[in-house]
């Protein structure tokens, strides 16, 4: 079920997002779509989110998904803030976990 403007994705955590939701195509707990190029966002930093957020909202990501792009639009900053703040606390299921003391080989 995909979540839609002005519900709320997780029972009781409207505190965490202002009320607010994030776009449709990320799904209610962020795990993306990936035929459509709707990314996974449960479990990244929250500045990340917030700069993907800013790049796909004004254009400057240019692979993002024409029904995100449109979908975003209309969020101010603070509803960016209040959402990217409720997705970064999503945790993703064990299966998309590393390993503990897992590093990335990319930062050696």
């Amino acid at each position: 079920q995909i979540v839609m403007p002005g519900e709320t994705p997780v029972p009781g955590n409207t505190a965490l997002s202002g009320g607010k939701t994030g776009s449709p195509s990320t799904r209610k707990a962020g795990e993306g779509i990936v035929e459509k190029y709707y990314p996974l966002i449960q479990g990244q930093h929250y500045k990340y989110l917030v700069r993907q957020f800013e790049w796909i909202r004004d254009g400057k990501r240019r692979n993002a998904n024409p029904d995100m792009v449109k979908q975003i639009q209309g969020f101010s900053d603070t509803d960016m803030q209040h959402v990217m703040n409720f997705v970064s606390r999503l945790k993703p299921p064990k299966d998309k976990l590393a390993e503990p003391g897992w590093e990335n080989p990319d930062f050696d």
